[in-house]
Protein backbone atom coordinates (compact mmCIF):
# COMPACT_ATOMS: atom_id res chain seq x y z
CA UNK A 1 0.00 0.00 0.00
CA UNK A 2 0.99 3.53 -0.76
CA UNK A 3 1.60 5.93 2.15
CA UNK A 4 -0.29 9.14 2.57
CA UNK A 5 0.48 11.90 0.15
CA UNK A 6 0.89 9.14 -2.64
CA UNK A 7 -0.72 6.68 -4.93
CA UNK A 8 -0.76 3.93 -7.28
CA UNK A 9 -3.55 3.93 -9.99
CA UNK A 10 -3.14 0.03 -10.80
CA UNK A 11 -3.42 -2.85 -8.16
CA UNK A 12 -0.44 -4.66 -7.80
CA UNK A 13 2.48 -2.01 -9.07
CA UNK A 14 5.37 -2.01 -7.23
CA UNK A 15 5.69 2.02 -7.30
CA UNK A 16 3.81 4.76 -5.77
CA UNK A 17 3.87 8.07 -6.87
CA UNK A 18 3.72 12.10 -5.57
CA UNK A 19 -0.12 13.78 -5.69
CA UNK A 20 0.60 16.76 -8.00
CA UNK A 21 0.31 20.23 -6.52
CA UNK A 22 -2.70 20.85 -5.61
CA UNK A 23 -4.05 17.34 -4.75
CA UNK A 24 -3.68 15.08 -1.75
CA UNK A 25 -4.35 11.32 -0.80
CA UNK A 26 -5.74 11.41 2.75
CA UNK A 27 -5.13 7.63 3.31
CA UNK A 28 -2.91 4.54 2.53
CA UNK A 29 -3.29 2.78 -0.42
CA UNK A 30 -5.47 5.53 -2.53
CA UNK A 31 -5.53 5.06 -6.07
CA UNK A 32 -5.88 8.50 -6.99
CA UNK A 33 -5.66 11.83 -5.40
CA UNK A 34 -8.18 14.12 -4.15
CA UNK A 35 -8.65 17.74 -5.82
CA UNK A 36 -7.63 20.68 -2.98
CA UNK A 37 -11.02 23.41 -3.81
CA UNK A 38 -10.74 26.54 -4.51
CA UNK A 39 -8.85 28.74 -2.12
CA UNK A 40 -7.00 26.43 -0.88
CA UNK A 41 -3.62 24.90 -1.71
CA UNK A 42 -1.49 21.00 -0.61
CA UNK A 43 0.33 21.05 1.99
CA UNK A 44 4.17 19.84 1.33
CA UNK A 45 3.03 16.36 1.92
CA UNK A 46 0.58 16.09 -0.18
CA UNK A 47 -2.29 14.58 2.89
CA UNK A 48 -3.88 17.61 3.00
CA UNK A 49 -5.72 21.00 1.87
CA UNK A 50 -5.36 23.99 4.26
CA UNK A 51 -7.28 27.05 3.09
CA UNK A 52 -5.27 29.87 1.79
CA UNK A 53 -4.34 32.31 5.11
CA UNK A 54 -5.63 36.03 5.65
CA UNK A 55 -4.01 38.37 2.77
CA UNK A 56 -3.74 35.37 0.27
CA UNK A 57 -6.05 33.68 -2.18
CA UNK A 58 -5.72 30.68 -4.97
CA UNK A 59 -6.98 31.39 -8.60
CA UNK A 60 -5.21 28.55 -9.25
CA UNK A 61 -7.76 25.83 -11.10
CA UNK A 62 -9.21 23.26 -8.64
CA UNK A 63 -6.65 20.83 -8.05
CA UNK A 64 -3.35 22.81 -8.91
CA UNK A 65 -2.48 24.92 -5.99
CA UNK A 66 0.46 24.10 -3.82
CA UNK A 67 0.68 27.94 -2.88
CA UNK A 68 -1.19 30.89 -2.53
CA UNK A 69 -0.92 34.17 -4.01
CA UNK A 70 -0.35 37.27 -2.40
CA UNK A 71 -2.67 40.25 -1.96
CA UNK A 72 -0.49 43.20 -3.65
CA UNK A 73 1.25 46.21 -1.72
CA UNK A 74 -1.40 48.33 -1.19
CA UNK A 75 -4.16 46.12 -0.62
CA UNK A 76 -5.13 43.71 2.46
CA UNK A 77 -6.82 40.98 2.50
CA UNK A 78 -9.39 39.23 5.99
CA UNK A 79 -10.75 36.32 4.36
CA UNK A 80 -9.57 32.84 5.04
CA UNK A 81 -9.85 31.13 2.01
CA UNK A 82 -10.23 33.72 -0.53
CA UNK A 83 -10.57 32.06 -4.14
CA UNK A 84 -10.05 35.96 -6.36
CA UNK A 85 -8.15 38.83 -5.72
CA UNK A 86 -10.82 40.46 -5.73
CA UNK A 87 -10.89 39.89 -1.69
CA UNK A 88 -7.85 42.17 -1.37
CA UNK A 89 -8.88 45.51 -0.45
CA UNK A 90 -7.73 48.88 -0.90
CA UNK A 91 -5.77 50.35 2.10
CA UNK A 92 -8.51 53.15 3.57
CA UNK A 93 -7.20 56.93 3.75
CA UNK A 94 -4.90 57.34 6.75
CA UNK A 95 -3.68 53.56 6.36
CA UNK A 96 -1.01 52.55 4.06
CA UNK A 97 1.06 48.69 3.23
CA UNK A 98 4.37 48.42 1.39
CA UNK A 99 4.23 44.77 1.89
CA UNK A 100 2.65 42.10 -0.46
CA UNK A 101 0.37 39.23 1.57
CA UNK A 102 -1.16 41.24 4.21
CA UNK A 103 -3.97 41.41 6.55
CA UNK A 104 -4.33 44.70 7.61
CA UNK A 105 -2.81 48.62 6.44
CA UNK A 106 -0.68 50.18 8.94
CA UNK A 107 -1.74 53.78 9.75
CA UNK A 108 0.06 56.36 8.68
CA UNK A 109 2.62 58.05 11.69
CA UNK A 110 2.55 61.56 12.58
CA UNK A 111 3.56 64.29 10.15
CA UNK A 112 2.27 61.57 7.57
CA UNK A 113 -0.92 60.94 5.59
CA UNK A 114 -2.61 59.10 2.69
CA UNK A 115 -5.18 60.88 1.57
CA UNK A 116 -6.63 58.38 -0.92
CA UNK A 117 -7.24 54.45 -0.92
CA UNK A 118 -5.07 51.70 -2.10
CA UNK A 119 -1.36 53.63 -1.06
CA UNK A 120 2.05 51.68 -0.68
CA UNK A 121 3.48 54.82 1.33
CA UNK A 122 2.42 57.42 3.83
CA UNK A 123 3.54 61.09 2.48
CA UNK A 124 4.85 63.48 4.51
CA UNK A 125 2.33 66.00 5.05
CA UNK A 126 3.10 69.36 3.34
Amino acid sequence: DCEIGKYNSQSGQGSCTPCDAGSVAQAMGQHGCINCANGQYSNDAKTGCLSCPQGTFSTSPVGSADQCAKCGTGKYGINEGASSDNSCIDCPKGKANAVEGQDKCVDCTAGTKAESTGLVTCVPCA
